[in-house]
């Protein structure tokens, strides 16, 4: 069998596609042609449109080109679309990307208006064309002087360095990739002007080294040359330092014409007068030492020539001293001078110029006083132990006030250098030379020396009458015969005849001993004889009446002894007639007695008696010197000799303190032997040793009191310190 079926198959067509496809790249104003491939698939005919172009270009469906010249760059999704002419209808869309690159960058070219040293300047190089904005700018090789601002493309600034410059300029645009363009634009900076500028010279002067610079040129192209004309003689014009130079030889105001001209091509050239004005020297009047003068000697000498100035030149003098003129005409100061000093003449020079110049200058005259001299004379006669008075003579010339000295005048004799007397009583005689000197007050000082012969004749030996005192035999006997007067000493005494047991010691002139003789003995001669050539002799007779005592008390021992601190004494009497009493006298200084107690005699008695005394507690800084003084029971007494005792730790010196009802404090300071030292410092002090106050005192012999003032002490224990070079000590006391 057979069997047939008609089956329908539909036959599609292929499905419409558009081929992917890379656009080639176009760029802002050229011309662009790209051809977007065919689509495939679909029923013919295909139909195309094209949206999403760049501006400037265009697409043709028919030939499926993408021409024209784009003007803007960027990255463009152009989107193309196919359809078909099936039933159903195919459409197919494509994206594809066109890339337009921006148009290149360029730099214009340009020419730069010229430029000036020291001139304000501003140019505005041309803006880029092409790239992707914003655009940036550089600018190097500018001139010193000049910079470039990159927002405004402006090269400002005022040059200070000329020459032709290379600026290379570089616009970088923001596109990526990024485009860079450069150029090169020439600046011509022109040299400034040549210009020398005016100034003030210094004054000059004749006779005077001069220098000052004039002001170097300023614009102009380096180096610049100097030149000068019309300088003052002696002058000269240095052009390398730009310096005038030398020393005026004419005064006047000149007119001195600097030119500068610079190396620049075409040359510049430029003049300057500056005005010197050379003023003539300055009038001086040298100085000079003049000649000394000398009161009532004729004097001459001439003030040197003054230099400088305008001539003529005239002279005016002050100040000449006294008897002495001054010549204008010659400048000479002549005369004798009457005065003496140190004058200063002032000379005034005036010249003729106009202004005019004066010129004054002190000179010192020194005009000596006439030569100092004193004058001859002769002294009257002097005489030994009667007054003189003599004047020596005044000196002249000189300087006053004059000053006297005297050397050689007698024993006896002063002299008054204000009055020039001699005056006193000489107590020596024979022949002197008395030498006067005499000095000014002058400058250099004058001095003069005179010899006066002084004649001193001796005086009269003389000598009181001679009175001797009454003696007792058995008692100690002394008298003096009196001193001689005048004549020549020394002198020798004799005396002769004396009673029996009386000596006479001529160096002392005393008569002593003890009588053992009564008597009237009246033919005692005393001889004095002087030792004057020819020798000068007195001899007197006196008389001396010795009478007849008994002797009431015959004292046989006496002696002083240190016990402790007290003093033993013991004597003893061979008989004893009518005896009252002893009384026990102490002295510290061997001078001055007090009684310290006494002993009853025996009345009459024939046999030994022994005495004792006891002087208790005695101060041992001091030598105790003891005697008796025996009283008859008729008032009469008599001394026995002196004994004298230093205590066991004798020290000459000792010290105690107490308080006054005041509350000062009263140091006592006993001083008993002067050969120790005498300077004393005394210290109040408290416990610690601190010093309080202090006094120094010169120890007298004897006691010795030294008060403190306690007014600021408070109650208590306070130390009294004694420094002495011989002795210390130390001390309490209390302050209630």
């Amino acid at each position: 069998q057979t069997v047939s079926r008609d089956y329908t198959i539909t036959v599609v067509p292929a499905t419409l596609v558009l081929p992917a496809a890379t656009l080639a790249a176009a760029q802002v104003g050229n011309p662009y042609t790209a051809t977007i491939p065919a689509a495939t698939g679909g029923t013919t005919p295909i139909t195309y449109a094209a949206t999403g172009l760049p501006a400037g270009l265009t697409f043709d469906p028919e030939t499926r080109q993408i021409t024209g010249t784009p003007t803007q760059s960027g990255t463009f999704t152009v989107a193309v679309t196919a359809t078909d002419a099936g039933n159903p209808q195919q459409t197919a869309t494509r994206n594809f990307t066109l890339t337009v690159n921006p148009a290149t960058l360029v730099l214009p070219a340009a020419t730069l208006t010229a430029a000036q040293v020291g001139t304000e300047y501003t140019a505005t190089i041309p803006a880029a064309t092409g790239g992707t904005t914003p655009i940036t700018y550089s600018a190097t090789g500018l001139p010193e002087g000049l910079s470039f601002n990159p927002v405004t493309r402006q090269i400002t600034g005022t040059p200070t360095q000329f020459g032709n410059f290379t600026i290379e300029v570089t616009a970088t645009d923001a596109g990526d990739p990024q485009q860079t363009a450069t150029r090169t634009y020439s600046l011509t900076v022109n040299p400034a002007t040549l210009v020398l500028p005016t100034a003030t010279l210094a004054t000059a002067q004749v006779g005077t080294p001069f220098s000052v610079t004039t002001p170097a040129a300023s614009g102009g192209t380096t180096p610049i040359t100097y030149s000068a004309t019309g300088l003052p003689d002696g002058l000269s014009f240095n052009p390398a330092t730009r310096q005038i130079t030398g020393t005026p030889t004419s005064a006047g105001t000149f007119t001195v014409t600097v030119t500068a001209a610079d190396a620049g091509s075409p040359q510049q050239t430029v003049s300057q007068d500056y005005t010197i004005t050379v003023i003539p020297a300055t009038l001086v009047l040298p100085d000079a030492t003049l000649a000394a003068g000398q009161v009532g000697s004729t004097y001459a000498t001439t003030i040197p020539a003054a230099t400088g100035g305008t001539t003529p030149i005239t002279y005016s003098a002050s100040g000449v001293p006294a008897g002495l003129t001054f010549n204008p005409a010659t400048r000479e100061i002549t005369g004798t001078p009457t005065q003496s000093g140190t004058f200063t003449v002032a000379v005034t020079a005036t010249d003729a110029g106009n202004p005019q110049q004066t010129a004054t200058r002190n000179y010192t005259l020194t005009i000596n006083p006439a030569t100092l001299i004193l004058p001859d004379a002769t002294l009257a006669a002097a005489q030994a132990g009667t007054t003189y008075t003599a004047t020596l003579p005044a000196a002249t010339g000189g300087t006053s006030p004059i000053a006297y000295a005297v050397s050689g005048l007698p024993a006896g004799l002063t002299f008054n250098p204000t009055t020039r007397e001699i005056t006193g009583t000489p107590t020596e005689f024979g022949n002197f030379t008395v030498v006067l000197t005499a000095t000014d007050a002058g400058n250099p000082q004058q001095t003069a020396t005179r010899n006066y012969n002084l004649t001193v004749t001796p005086s009269g030996l003389a000598q009181a009458p001679i009175t001797l005192p009454d003696g007792v035999t058995g008692t100690a006997y002394t008298a003096f015969i009196p001193q001689a007067t005048g004549g020549t000493g020394p002198y020798t005494y004799t005396v002769n005849n004396l009673p029996p047991g009386l000596v006479f010691n001529p160096a002392t002139r005393q008569i002593s001993g003890t009588p053992t003789q009564s008597g009237v003995f009246t033919n005692i001669t005393v001889t004095v004889t002087d030792a004057g050539s020819p020798a000068q002799t007195i001899t007197q007779t006196t008389s001396l009446t010795i009478t007849e005592v008994p002797t009431p008390v015959t004292l046989i021992a006496f002696t002083a002894k240190a016990a402790g601190s007290n003093v033993q004494l013991e004597w003893a009497t061979a008989q004893e007639k009518n005896n009252a009493l002893f009384e026990v006298q102490h002295s510290t200084n061997g001078r001055d007695f007090e009684t310290v107690g006494s002993l009853d005699g025996k009345g009459t008695v024939a046999t030994r008696q022994n005495y004792s005394f006891v002087h208790a507690s005695v101060n041992p800084a001091f030598i105790h010197y003891y005697r008796l003084k025996q009283v008859d029971q008729d008032g009469k007494s008599t001394l026995s000799p002196v004994r004298s005792v230093k205590l066991d730790g004798y020290v000459g010196i000792a010290m105690k303190a107490s308080t006054d009802p005041s509350r000062n404090v009263r140091v006592f300071v006993d001083y008993g032997d002067e050969q120790l030292s005498k300077e004393t410092t005394l210290y109040l002090m408290d416990l610690s040793g601190r010093i309080l106050s202090s006094q120094q005192v010169e120890l007298q012999p004897g006691r010795n009191t030294v008060e403190f003032s306690s007014s600021t002490l408070g109650s208590g224990i306070y130390l009294i310190r004694m420094d002495n070079a011989s002795h210390k000590a130390s001390a309490k006391v209390a302050l209630p």
